[in-house]
């Protein structure tokens, strides 16, 4: 998997994007907010997928011109992202083989912590898969997000 640092919506011509959601369905922070905000509509078949299924899902058409992969990362929107449910939501993706844009889940209002928690997770399943690639979004991108999204620096 490749990392570079890039307002991850410059992918979406090339790439699927990943976009961190809850599922209660409510679409009010962070990248879901963005993509709610980019195609009005979205939030609510979300929701209706929600109610339905619960998992992670796929979309892509000519009603939004993108694909997202809708990667549930947390049950409800108030609570800390749950790393059950991001490895279940990893492993349902890690056999997918389009180009794939992905940030780092969970890390912003998911409330975990990137060297700890979540890189692991990610090289677990997606560590070895070249049509990933990791975008850690710049702070002139991300503003809205708390300054815990950025990972530590490597040593």
């Amino acid at each position: 998997m490749k990392t570079v640092t890039k307002d991850i919506w410059e992918f979406r011509d090339t790439h699927w994007i990943v976009i961190p959601t809850n599922l209660q369905g409510p679409m009010g922070r962070g990248l879901a907010q963005q993509a709610k905000t980019r195609w009005p509509g979205l939030e609510l078949r979300w929701k209706r997928q929600c109610a339905q299924e619960g998992r992670t899902v796929f979309w892509s058409g000519p009603d939004y011109n993108i694909s997202l992969i809708l990667f549930p990362v947390k049950y409800r929107w108030k609570e800390p992202a749950d790393l059950k449910l991001i490895e279940k939501s990893l492993e349902t993706i890690s056999n997918f083989e389009e180009p794939t844009a992905i940030p780092q889940i969970g890390c912003g209002f998911g409330e975990r912590d990137w060297v700890k928690e979540i890189e692991p997770l990610m090289e677990k399943y997606l560590g070895r898969k070249s049509n990933f690639l990791l975008v850690i979004m710049p702070d002139s991108v991300k503003t809205k997000y708390p300054k815990s999204f950025l990972p530590a620096r490597r040593r």
